[in-house]
């Protein structure tokens, strides 16, 4: 595999797993004790979501030369937490009756989504390229010849070297992720008509109800979202 098509969920190709990163089975157990009711609320009691992901290490169906959209984004983006066909990704795609090449990586950022674009829009070719923004402040970074995804929530994974200089230097100033989005963006778009693939940018969206890990959108949150990007398109 060539460096730049690595991604933290590689080591996932052709598997069928039923708990990932956030949704693991540790965190619905202890959302059992602590949060039951919401669970109970929401229907995701021994509710079961497989996660299929193809030979490259998405949760997608395998990428062809059929006419496609590519989706690139975050875990709000995989659908960590849902269902395949309960994501705003299979909503758009069928509306508009396009593949849905599916390539969301959890806890990643604008970084991330300009990577794998550079590396698969010359081989998928779709007609629609769409990138949902991620939450908060996050970039990417490679060390020792790992991607790493940088943000608060992922900072006790990465390498110490790099947590330090992200945290002091990078996290406190929000300018710097601000520029790096409005840099990464501008050049998916230009990578985007560079191939003659129309490019959206999508802003993130609160979500209105939770995934079964509590902690991404739910089905409603899906629904509403697909809804707010066909408007766009």
């Amino acid at each position: 595999m060539n460096i730049l098509e690595k991604h933290v969920y590689s080591d996932y190709a052709n598997q069928t797993l039923f708990w990932v990163p956030m949704d693991t089975q540790d965190r619905y157990i202890k959302n059992l004790k602590e949060n039951v009711e919401l669970l109970k609320n929401f229907n995701w009691i021994n509710k079961t979501i497989e996660y299929k992901f193809n030979s490259l290490g998405f949760r997608s169906i395998e990428f062809d030369d059929s006419p496609n959209i590519m989706f690139i984004g975050c875990s709000n983006t995989a659908g960590i937490g849902i269902r395949k066909e309960d994501r705003w990704t299979e909503i758009v795609a069928s509306s508009l009756k396009l593949s849905c090449f599916n390539l969301g990586v959890g806890g990643t950022s604008a970084d991330t989504a300009f990577r794998l674009l550079y590396v698969y829009i010359n081989k998928l070719r779709p007609k629609l390229v769409i990138f949902r923004e991620p939450p908060g402040i996050r970039m990417e970074l490679n060390y020792e010849g790992n991607f790493y995804p940088i943000h608060v929530h992922a900072i006790s994974e990465v390498p110490p070297k790099i947590r330090d200089y992200f945290l002091e230097y990078y996290a406190s100033n929000e300018l710097n992720h601000h520029l790096n989005l409005i840099k990464s963006t501008n050049a998916m778009e230009n990578l985007s008509n560079k191939h003659g693939s129309k490019f959206l940018f999508a802003k993130d969206m609160a979500p209105i109800d939770p995934a079964r890990d509590l902690a991404h959108p739910g089905i409603l949150s899906n629904q509403k979202y697909a809804h707010y990007v066909l408007s766009l398109i």
